[in-house]
């Protein structure tokens, strides 16, 4: 039996044993060769090059590299970032002089790991260019691949000139993918928060949509299969080419053409061989690309379509329509399948994604067809074209409608804190089980399956999920690697969550809310801003636009930073509690409780570091202290009130600056441990050496994000356990 399933399916097994051999391969860890310094670097473009923030973005397949005047043959690819404006395009020969620096591994839960990202692209690291003389072109190239990516630009540019700039960028998102046409990062959030982000890629459906087309004209105008193949083939390929072949593209694009050579050499066309021979064919030239979230993603949902969508419609057909059966299966299988790929890899669900799916895909593809139709207008029939746009505009405002509706909907996005692959696999298991089952059944709808299917998953997606919200709760508090900034997160015994500052500009993106999901943070119960520096606010209105806040404390010293602007009017528009804390106020978290030691009233605004929020939370026997940036000044302030200080934990002040943390006051505190938070090679010199040599002479243990990254402590009322997610 195993035999003749090898013979008519030749590839699953191939690919098996492909897979087996690649995990093994790259099981062992493989060194990075470079060291960072300056380097003198020659190679060739291999991606569309890409100009934002005022820099040029590219990645370079190098020939040869020479450090400290030696130079050595290459054949690394290399990230090249260069401040200014260079006109390179794909294939360009260059030679450029900079700085190579190798990624970084992420210091925070959550946060995108630049080491591993790298190492999975094979990417050596970054070569930052800083001046324009120090990069040549040496020559260019022209070939079908640059002439695709000049089509497509060229395509961009026209929806730029007829439609709303948003509408532009929103179509040639569907079309071409968010990396050539980017659209904004709250088009993005709502996407994602309503299932259908993956509308934002360049995936597989634009080929089927792309061959669907060619087939139709096959039959419009009576053309032969071979000619109609030979056309499907360029236009797929040219497609693949101006998408930038990523993972689902090249899946699709590959299937694609192992379905039409079928159809010209007359050969039976088994889904499952094709998926799997798709699959065989790139890992062989791309191995490390089974490692890949996307290719894992589109090769899932591809899979989903044909083993569990047949399944779930026929169990539903005699219940609803044949139509919604249909409807509601596509949605659906897709969703059972990539779920546990979406929780390992990024800790969230969308839980209106089925219905948004099947409200709003059937819509993306009307659109997608057109867009294609309207690109070949810009481009031969621009004064229909014109005319075209009006309709096109019309569908894709409707979309964004609908997009947002199911976006804002109560409980439509939820985190759910870590999986790890043992839940992968036992999802895996039993989804197939389940599935086997009820085909055995041939296809009856009996209850008990229904049941058993239903309460299997539910079981699993519990126990993974929330089980540890049954785990014995301790307070928590992570000083969070903002940089030259703070921002402290505290879960507490009783299940509060409060977050203390959000740091610089994009950290609320690229460190806050990663890490709140990450945890399964759904809800903020409150928010404190220590004050309004935007080194401390400046991430905050992304975190109160993507997760729920119920109150917000904020010493309410005026200050016009367009980041605290934008936050106060976010608390606003949220309806979000407000208040401003003194002094001497009190709040009951249950076992836990906070003391706010300051600002005092009347609060001296000649530096706003004056007005810093300083919280002391004791929980059972131990206690933590939270300075912000409070200068000498106001410590010696809360000296005089005589408040209870002596605390287990201190989070130093102004991240170690020497204007904080005097010898009165830290005799005061008497801490075991200083957490200091603070960025590498800042230019304010923090911390400063007085502080370190004071905190070293009192014998407490010193942990700086800059060294150990985000800092946990954890507490039990009794005893604090310290973990650093690097060490020094």
């Amino acid at each position: 039996m195993l035999i003749d399933l090898i013979k008519i399916r030749p590839f699953v097994f191939l690919l098996f044993i492909q897979i087996i051999l690649i995990v093994i391969f790259f099981s062992f860890t493989q060194k990075n060769e470079f060291v960072e310094s300056e380097i003198l670097a020659c190679g060739d473009v291999i991606e569309e090059p890409s100009f934002s923030n005022g820099k040029t973005i590219f990645l370079m397949q190098l020939k040869y590299k020479e450090v400290y005047g030696k130079r050595y043959l290459a054949k690394e690819k290399v990230k090249v970032v260069i401040n200014g404006r260079l006109n390179a395009s794909y294939k360009d020969k260059i030679l450029a002089r900079g700085d190579f620096i190798l990624p970084k591994k992420a210091t925070n839960l959550g946060q995108f790991d630049a080491e591993s990202y790298y190492s999975l692209k094979n990417i050596a690291g970054i070569l930052y260019v800083n001046k324009s003389s120090d990069i040549k072109i040496l020559s260019k190239d022209r070939g079908i691949i640059k002439t695709a990516i000049d089509v497509k630009n060229h395509i961009l540019d026209l929806f730029r000139l007829t439609l709303p700039n948003d509408q532009a960028n929103l179509l040639g998102s569907i079309l071409f993918g968010s990396k050539a046409s980017p659209v904004s990062q709250e088009t993005v959030e709502n996407y994602r928060k309503s299932g259908v982000v993956h509308l934002l890629v360049a995936s597989g459906n634009r080929i089927s949509i792309l061959l669907g087309i060619c087939f139709f004209l096959q039959k419009f105008f009576n053309l032969s299969g071979f000619s109609t193949s030979v056309f499907a083939t360029a236009l797929i390929w040219l497609f693949t080419f101006m998408a930038g072949w990523g993972p689902s593209i090249l899946r699709a694009t590959v299937m694609g053409q192992i379905s039409i050579l079928g159809g010209i050499f007359d050969k039976d066309k088994d889904f499952y061989n094709t998926l799997c021979a798709s699959a065989f064919i790139i890992l062989t030239f791309v191995p490390k690309l089974l490692f890949d979230v996307g290719f894992q993603l589109s090769f899932a949902a591809t899979w989903s379509f044909v083993y569990i969508a047949p399944v779930i419609s026929k169990l539903l057909e005699d219940k609803i329509p044949k139509f919604w059966a249909d409807s509601f299966s596509i949605a659906f299988s897709p969703y059972l399948a990539t779920l546990p790929l979406n929780l390992f890899y990024f800790s969230t669900l969308s839980f209106v994604g089925i219905f948004a799916n099947m409200v709003i895909v059937p819509l993306a593809e009307i659109i997608t067809t057109m867009g294609f139709i309207f690109s070949v207008m810009l481009l031969f029939l621009k004064p229909i074209a014109q005319v075209f746009s009006y309709m096109l505009s019309a569908m894709l405002l409707i979309m964004d409608f609908l997009v947002g509706i199911f976006a804002n909907l109560p409980f439509s996005f939820g985190s759910f804190g870590s999986f790890n692959i043992f839940f992968v696999l036992g999802y895996y298991a039993i989804l197939v089980y389940n599935v086997e089952k009820i085909k055995m059944d041939k296809f009856c709808f009996r209850k008990k399956n229904f049941l058993r299917f239903s309460f299997v998953f539910f079981l699993v997606f519990l126990f993974f999920g929330l089980a540890s919200s049954f785990a014995q709760k301790n307070l928590e508090m992570t000083v969070l690697d903002v940089g030259q900034g703070d921002s402290i997160f505290l879960s507490l015994p009783d299940g509060q969550n409060i977050l203390i500052d959000a740091g610089p500009p994009k950290v609320g993106k690229n460190v806050v809310i990663p890490f709140l999901r990450k945890n399964g943070i759904n809800k903020l119960d409150l928010a404190i801003l220590t004050h309004a520096h935007d080194d401390h606010v400046g991430g905050y209105p992304f975190v109160l636009k993507n997760i729920k806040v119920e109150k917000v404390f904020d010493p309410g010293v005026p200050h016009t930073s367009s980041w605290y602007i934008n936050f106060l009017k976010l608390v606003k528009d949220k309806n979000i509690k407000y208040y401003n804390p003194r002094g001497g106020e009190f709040v009951d978290f249950g076992k836990t409780k906070m003391y706010i030691l300051a600002p005092y009233d009347p609060i001296d605004t000649s530096d706003l570091n004056n007005s810093s929020i300083v919280t002391r939370f004791v929980y059972g026997n131990t206690s933590f202290l939270l300075m912000g940036d409070a200068p000498t000044m106001v410590e010696n302030q809360i000296i005089l009130h005589n408040y209870p200080l002596k605390s287990d934990v201190l989070k130093v002040g102004h991240h170690g600056s020497r204007y904080s943390t005097g010898v009165d006051f830290l005799d005061k505190v008497a801490p075991k441990i200083a957490i200091i938070s603070v960025g590498a090679h800042n230019r304010y010199g923090h911390p400063s050496k007085r502080v370190i040599d004071l905190l070293e002479s009192k014998n407490i243990k010193i942990y700086r994000t800059d060294l150990n990254g985000s800092v946990k402590v954890i507490s039990d009322g009794e005893n604090i356990k310290v973990h650093a997610q690097k060490n020094n």
